[in-house]
């Protein structure tokens, strides 16, 4: 099965599926804040961040930590676990999903598919199911080659518990990846449905 080819029916499924209502930022999830090419990154790593922001007048954040563990050249995995805040109303979560590098699909850059599960407990009950497509630079940000840029596109959706029902939102959003001598930061924007902001850091396990 070649998923370079299946890249672009997957999302129009998704879109098909799509609601004219409104989501939060991915259920109690961190930022992509990673280059597409799955090479650059090692077998292993563990990541913190929060994210923070808006949507429908409802301040949103999210702190959480992820597991990223590589299960094969093209395939990576990850854990999510964290505590999620909506207004007042706290909830924690915890998610799986995986990146899928996609090969020789653009000239000058590096693509990748997403898939990911997330839940939330507690004051706040409900999950999400993510697609994203991921795509990021070759040659470095700018003059300098070690900053990296990402960029992503999906659908989020996400549904409530209790007969609240389920919202599906398109979602776009990019970052950039500075390194550092153990890792590298992250600093990422998202839309889905208002502007959240995602800050974090990867350390790789050696």
């Amino acid at each position: 099965m070649n998923l370079n080819k299946l890249l672009p029916s997957i999302l129009l499924l998704a879109a098909s599926a799509a609601l004219p209502t409104s989501a939060m930022a991915e259920f109690a999830g961190l930022a992509n804040g990673r280059s597409a090419d799955l090479n650059n990154l090692p077998d292993s790593s563990v990541e913190v961040g929060l994210t923070f922001g808006e949507s429908d007048n409802l301040d949103y954040q999210y702190f959480g930590a992820r597991f990223n563990y590589r299960l094969s050249p093209e395939l990576m995995a990850y854990a999510d676990l964290g505590t999620m805040e909506i207004e007042t109303i706290d909830g924690i979560g915890f998610g799986i999903g995986a990146f899928y590098m996609l090969r020789d699909t653009l000239p000058n850059a590096d693509t990748a598919i997403k898939f990911s599960y997330h839940s939330v407990g507690g004051d706040i009950d409900g999950n999400s199911i993510a697609i994203e497509g991921l795509v990021s630079g070759r040659n470095g940000l700018g003059s300098n080659p070690d900053l990296q840029w990402y960029g992503n596109l999906g659908f989020n959706r996400v549904s409530f518990d209790e007969g609240r029902g389920s919202d599906t939102e398109l979602l776009l959003g990019g970052g950039v990846l500075f390194p550092t001598q153990s890792g590298e930061l992250i600093a990422g924007i998202d839309y889905i449905d208002g502007l959240f902001f995602r800050l974090g850091y990867r350390h790789y396990m050696q």
